[in-house]
């Protein structure tokens, strides 16, 4: 079969491990071990090139080079020049996706977010005839039909669409609720297995957290932060942050003002993507304090290093770390109710690890990149 989708969200370079679209990048590596041909249309691209790689059996188009000089999560929808630019964007990019796909028999296509992708899979469907899947990666879907004009394409694209996934399961209902069609729930997930290694940096000695995320306050790093200054004691505890972003510096700021320079290390961005596994592997639990999210990857990833989660009880982690018992959850930014976990995990010490591991692996198994890969040829036949 020969695929294509259509993102905003693709690495440049595939040790690029920080942008979004790195499970759509690791997705279509494991289409290809299945033997089907992958288009990748990238718009909005800061760049403008082609890569052809895998015996031809992948050719990725980065497209639209400066069409809005800004990610599109921060457009405003109520200014009046930027929503020009994304009409503007719609134009341009649907005419350099037609001109490519012309040279390209495609059977299906999958559009990754509802905007910009799920309008140009939709208006290619009216030029093509190419049929088309919108999955819903985050909640542009759910805010966005609320917006003018927009909304009204998104509305018509996810109605012409002949599947609809999501990676959420709260998420899946609220495009139901929007399409009135059917919306399937498939999770997004990442390669992300490797041999078991210890990692130097980590003291053997302590209690070791992770953070992996972007350093923005919907990912909650802050809450993590101000929970570590209710422990009665922080000599056995560390905790590494792992990722870069708006407020890294003042997170910074913050733990030194606390003291805080013996038990935080805030390592930044890391692309290779073995570096993160041994971090997850070593830690004694890794903390998802997130004010907002639905099934983050980093909630897959760490069931693939055996790594017993915390999260707050928003989205679908709540319901899902209950139902696979891989850890604890505490109400989103409940400060005190984190601390309180933290204080209890490490009395527990390595139990809680030895007990959660079989579900961990259960969790890793269904939350994994190849299952997920079967699932999507699977609808699509159907």
């Amino acid at each position: 079969m020969k695929l294509a989708f259509i993102t905003h969200n693709y690495p440049i370079d595939e040790n690029e491990r920080s942008n979004a679209g790195i499970s759509l990048a690791d997705l279509v590596k494991e289409l290809i071990k299945k033997r089907h041909t992958v288009i990748v249309l990238v718009v909005n691209a800061t760049i403008n090139k082609r890569v052809v790689s895998h015996k031809g059996n992948l050719i990725i188009y980065f497209i639209g080079k400066g069409s809005l000089k800004k990610s599109l999560g921060h457009i405003k929808p109520y200014n009046p020049l930027e929503i020009l630019g994304v009409i503007n964007l719609f134009i341009q990019s649907e005419k350099e996706i037609i001109r490519i796909l012309k040279k390209h028999a495609v059977d299906f296509c999958i559009a990754c977010w509802a905007i910009p992708s799920g309008i140009l899979a939709y208006k290619l469907y009216q030029k093509l005839q190419i049929p088309y899947a919108i999955w819903a990666l985050g909640s542009d879907v759910y805010v966005y039909t609320k917006y003018p004009f927009i909304g009204s394409l998104i509305k018509k694209a996810l109605k012409n669409a002949k599947l609809l996934l999501a990676d959420g399961i709260d998420l899946s209902k609220k495009v139901q609720k929007v399409s009135g069609k059917k919306c399937q729930f498939l999770p997004s997930a990442t390669e992300f297995s490797f041999p078991d290694e210890k990692n130097k940096k980590v003291s053997p000695k302590k209690h070791n957290y992770v953070f992996l995320g972007r350093m923005e306050k919907v990912k909650g790093p802050d809450i993590l932060l101000e929970a570590l200054r209710l422990i009665p004691s922080r000599d056995n505890i560390h905790v590494d942050f792992l990722g870069g972003g708006k407020v890294l510096p003042r997170l910074k700021q913050r733990a030194k003002a606390y003291g805080f320079e013996n038990c935080t290390t805030f390592v930044g961005n890391v692309h290779d993507k073995q570096v993160i596994y041994r971090y997850l592997k070593n830690a004694s639990y890794i903390i998802i304090p997130s004010r907002s999210d639905s099934i983050p990857l980093v909630l897959s990833e760490s069931a693939k290093s055996n790594t017993p989660v915390i999260t707050s009880q928003v989205g679908d982690m709540s319901s899902l770390v209950k139902k696979y018992n891989i850890g604890y959850t505490f109400p989103s930014e409940d400060v005190k109710k984190l601390a309180s976990i933290i204080v209890r995990t490490m009395r527990n010490g390595k139990k809680d690890k030895q007990r959660f591991s079989k579900n961990l692996k259960v969790f890793a198994k269904e939350f994994d990149v190849r299952t997920t890969a079967t699932s999507l040829i699977e609808l699509i036949k159907k």
